[in-house]
């Protein structure tokens, strides 16, 4: 706990979730001088919109700083591509450009030029004579996209288990269908009086027999894509392609059956 609006700074032990506010009072904050509460250092740090926020397991700094001390930003500027930010960046990137594209939300080009290899130094806010909060711009592109991929995850995973119920669906009713053929073709051979009675549509068989060879390649091909998924990380979750899986195996299992079926009431009318 520092700065100089707190009357006795040093280091504490806290307890995670006592809130900022009790912890300023325990260590005599002056509230007429306080300007704003940063966790975490200068440059690196987020200013505390409310003192209610609570002390969490990775809250390593309070400064409760002056105007004096943290003087408010001067009012922000266009950019003149001036390269200062480019010169201080630790990871060599390329400050400028990703304003543009922040300001934008191009998040296509904000990866293509490695956003999420920023560490969030400050350094480019810093030295910036325009006054603008690079930082916070790429906190808030960096938080956006994360939660384009989350979504994006969630709807694939929902369309992969849409794809497995029909699947699983028309499986079964091309079973209930062979099962009723059977009792049909049973009923037609134990009576004698069955010579009317007209046999079941005829499905084509050459055209289940390529559904089959289709359904067969397409499982072929979820196993391929997840074994190599599975060697480049294998301890990552590969639950969507796990699902493809399922899903392929589905419909062979439902081409299969629709070709036996086929094939039983082939072999039916056939037989004299």
């Amino acid at each position: 706990l520092t700065g100089d609006a707190i009357t006795q700074p040093g280091n504490y032990w806290v307890r995670v979730g006592t809130s900022v506010d009790a912890l300023l009072a325990q260590v005599g904050v002056d509230d007429e001088q306080l300007h704003q509460v940063v966790v975490g250092g200068p440059m690196m740090g987020t200013p505390l919109k409310s003192l209610e926020a609570s002390v969490t397991k990775t809250t390593n700094c309070l400064i409760a700083a002056t105007k004096e001390e943290l003087p408010p930003a001067p009012a922000e500027a266009p950019c003149i591509r001036c390269g200062a930010c480019e010169s201080v960046c630790p990871a060599q990137l390329l400050p400028q450009q990703l304003h543009w594209y922040a300001r934008a939300e191009n998040d296509a080009a904000l990866e293509a030029h490695h956003l999420f290899d920023c560490i969030e130094c400050g350094a480019c806010s810093y030295v910036c004579p325009s006054a603008i909060p690079l930082v916070q711009d790429y906190r808030s592109s960096k938080q956006r996209i994360r939660h384009k991929r989350i979504e994006t995850a969630k709807a694939e995973h929902a369309k992969h288990r849409f794809e497995f119920r029909q699947a699983r669906l028309a499986r079964e009713e091309a079973e209930k269908k062979a099962r009723r053929q059977a009792r049909l073709a049973q009923q037609q051979s134990a009576s004698s009086d069955a010579t009317g009675t007209q046999a079941a549509p005829m499905a084509d068989l050459r055209s289940l027999r390529i559904a089959q060879t289709a359904a067969k390649a397409a499982v072929r091909k979820a196993e391929k894509v997840l074994a190599r998924a599975a060697a480049q990380d294998p301890q990552q979750r590969h639950d969507d392609l796990e699902t493809q899986l399922a899903t392929a195996q589905e419909n062979l299992k439902a081409a299969e059956a629709r070709l036996a079926d086929a094939r039983a009431a082939s072999e039916q009318k056939e037989a004299p």
